[in-house]
């Protein structure tokens, strides 16, 4: 099961005002508000059980008028990662109301969920017509694309949004389409940006670091190693990269150190360093 993420509490607030209390009351009325109170309360297994029964008794009167069950439905289907049954209730919803940009959004965050890029695109480029200055829905969209591997585009998108807004994010996902455009330099220029705006933004020295170590400045790769591990101390990606950047910086002891420690913690990736480079054959 998922707790509901802000972004699905405010939606679902939003939903229940809007239909908790339909304007012309049906047989089903009744047992709508009860489910509608049981989701607000997030009891969600209890609240399905009736939003089926609603659907059933719609289907039996062959209801053609608005309802906003299935969309609620969807709610519940989400949070107990039912994700497919959550797209078909949307599906549905949105074919009867096609300028409900609520469902698209809800249905853009259950695709990715189910890692379905182009649809989530779709729908997140639907809400935007609508609201072309939302600057979460904009970033959202730049980092799926970085995802798609359309760095082109997502540098272009990123650019534009960058002409009235930033923020770390923004910078970190400018370097990371530098990067996949095979302009190092630039990319690392954004991650130092990122980290001016918020020196506590742990992506933006891991990103870095692992730039620099590819580009072998090793000593540089370090300065964002020890930096990054003073946010995260136990991240083992980490731990194992400086094991490595203290090797080729001639380091050998303390590097196979640290390469050990990563590897009893459970990375079995370090034991290739530690075969080739911190135990002899005699050993």
């Amino acid at each position: 099961m998922k707790f509901f993420p802000f972004y699905l509490i405010t939606i679902l607030a939003a939903c229940l005002r809007l239909m908790a209390q339909p304007a012309v009351s049906y047989k089903w009325t009744k047992t709508e508000i009860q489910a509608d109170t049981l989701l607000n309360r997030q009891q969600v297994y209890d609240a399905l059980k009736l939003y089926n029964m609603v659907i059933r008794m719609q289907e039996k009167e062959k209801f053609k008028g608005q309802s906003g069950v299935r969309f609620k439905r969807a709610l519940c289907y989400y949070y107990l990662t039912e994700f497919n049954k959550a797209i078909s209730d949307l599906n549905i919803f949105i074919e009867q109301n096609p300028e409900n940009l609520r469902a698209k959004l809800m249905r853009a965050y259950v695709y990715r969920e189910l890692d379905r890029g182009e649809e989530q695109l779709s729908d997140i480029n639907a809400v935007l017509q609508a609201d072309p200055y939302n600057t979460d829905l904009l970033k959202w969209r730049a980092g799926l694309l970085l995802e798609m591997n359309r760095a082109e585009e997502a540098l272009n998108a990123l650019q534009n949004l960058q002409q009235f807004y930033n923020d770390e994010e923004v910078e970190l996902n400018l370097g990371l389409a530098y990067y996949y455009l095979e302009q190092p330099d630039e990319a690392l220029e954004h991650f130092n940006r990122a980290i001016f705006i918020n020196g506590g933004y742990f992506p933006a020295y891991r990103y870095a670091a692992l730039l620099c170590m590819e580009q072998e400045a090793y000593p540089h790769a370090l300065e964002y190693i020890e930096l990054a591990l003073r946010l995260v101390p136990d991240d083992l990606n980490l731990i194992l990269s400086k094991g490595i950047s203290l090797l080729e910086t001639g380091n050998p002891d303390t590097g196979c150190s640290f390469i050990n420690k990563a590897f009893y913690a459970g990375m079995e990736e370090a034991a290739y360093y530690l075969e080739h480079y911190c135990y002899s054959v005699d050993d």
